[in-house]
């Protein structure tokens, strides 16, 4: 459902969405379930080539990631 870019350190992630899902309605449907993540659209100015997400694991434990990736999968299914 994501192409998650790799991840060596950091605080965030950028992640593309597959199949047609939109950046802005996956982040809606994300924080219905209290998962906060941002479009890139809304990080830069002009046109990106392909929607993305930022995706944030900065200050949260494992616990609350995995429940993070959990509820993103189910409201990337839902768009």
């Amino acid at each position: 459902m994501l192409e998650v870019s790799p991840i060596e350190a950091g605080l965030k992630a950028a992640a593309w969405p597959c199949g047609g899902i939109g950046a802005e309605s996956a982040a809606v449907e994300a924080e219905k379930r209290n998962v906060d993540v941002t479009p890139l659209n809304r990080c830069g100015q002009g046109t990106l080539p392909r929607e993305g997400l930022q995706l944030g694991f900065a200050a949260l434990d494992v616990k609350e990631i995995r429940r993070g990736i959990r509820e993103l999968a189910r409201a990337l299914a839902t768009t």
